[in-house]
């Protein structure tokens, strides 16, 4: 498997461990120094960080029973470093309806032949469907 198909398997396992509330194994996807920021949420920056913030994104994920999708990757190696740009989509299962639209920036390292996520920053590039129904309405 090339490095850009072992990065973008790692978010594929990305959005699947969280729709699934799979935390142990979405935290083995990171480093251990790693940070994650969406937006004004966060960072959290290292492990312990990181674990607390599983505890936040199950509630968020328990109450919209989404499915996180990927798009367009754009991976750039540079040895045992990448980048990654893609878009996410979360897709909502009882209103059928796109509830965020959003971009990741995100970092990755070789790790013991591994590729793992080293900063992800997830930046929204429009308001959830419910916001956009509420300003037409």
């Amino acid at each position: 498997m090339s490095d850009r198909e072992e990065i973008c398997e790692v978010m594929s396992r990305y959005c699947w461990h969280v729709d699934h509330l799979e935390w142990a194994e979405w935290l083995d996807l990171f480093t251990l120094d790693a940070s994650w920021q969406a937006g004004d949420f966060g960072p959290f920056v290292g492990r312990e960080a990181m674990t607390k913030l599983t505890k936040s994104l199950e509630t968020l994920v328990k109450r919209a029973k989404g499915r996180h999708l990927v798009a367009c990757e754009i991976v750039d190696v540079a040895g045992e470093t990448a980048r990654m740009r893609t878009y996410l989509i979360v897709a909502q299962a009882a209103t059928k309806l796109v509830s965020t639209l959003g971009e990741y920036e995100i970092t990755l390292a070789r790790q013991a032949g591994r590729w793992k996520i080293r900063t992800l920053e997830f930046n929204r590039i429009e308001a959830p469907a419910a916001e956009l129904a509420a300003q037409s309405a």
